[in-house]
């Protein structure tokens, strides 16, 4: 069995909202188990040079993945919106603004790239008006219009996801 290792967070996912910490733990067993629970973990050890489990080239099995984790997250902050807990909501917006940024790049078949999140919009596959949009997620993450948006954006994408598995399906017949 190898040991854990340690990673330096890449300056490709340099993002101040989403890292405080320089660094992150990688373990083996993350090419076994598909992990969801952790920001961004399959793009750091993908720039860091481990070999692990790319789910941007796996989408039919990375992606429904994410959206289970994202029922999980959506549902505990309609919960903590509803009892107005403002101050519990922002971790919880932070993973499903994580699950948002995952599910545009590796619907468009990429790893996350925070550092050029500007260029979303370049994507073939993203909602209208992604960048205003995300701008305004990251910069009040816990108000409840902004979990409103969240939810819309997410919806989007799932549809946009569907309608991409959907010609891949008929292009292969």
């Amino acid at each position: 069995m190898l040991a854990d290792k340690q990673m330096v967070i890449p300056d490709q996912l340099r993002h101040s909202f989403f890292f405080q910490e320089n660094e992150m733990i990688w373990k083996d067993e993350y090419n076994n188990n598909f992990q969801i629970d952790f920001l961004f973990l399959y793009e750091a050890a993908h720039y860091s040079h481990i070999p692990a489990f790319r789910p941007w080239e796996s989408i039919e099995q990375s992606i429904p993945t994410l959206l289970n984790k994202w029922k999980i997250v959506k549902e505990e902050l309609e919960e903590i919106f509803k009892k107005r807990e403002k101050k519990k909501a922002y971790g919880l917006m932070k993973i499903g603004i994580s699950l948002l940024i995952e599910l545009i790049f590796w619907t468009n078949e990429l790893p996350v790239q925070l550092r050029s999140m500007n260029d979303i919009e370049k994507m073939k596959i993203h909602p209208v008006n992604i960048n205003e949009r995300l701008e305004f997620l990251l910069k009040q993450p816990a108000i409840f219009p902004s979990f409103i948006q969240l939810k819309e954006l997410i919806n989007e994408m799932e549809k946009l996801y569907a309608k991409k598995m959907a010609i891949k399906k008929a292009s292969k017949r």
